[in-house]
């Protein structure tokens, strides 16, 4: 069951915030 709510969750609200996070992580490498 915590896969299938883990499956759910990544929804295009999940994919966004992985997109952003990733973003982010750029950011903070170009900053560093």
């Amino acid at each position: 069951m915590p896969t299938y709510v883990l499956l759910f969750n990544w929804t295009e609200q999940g994919v966004r915030a992985a997109k952003d996070t990733t973003k982010r992580a750029d950011k903070f490498r170009a900053q560093a």
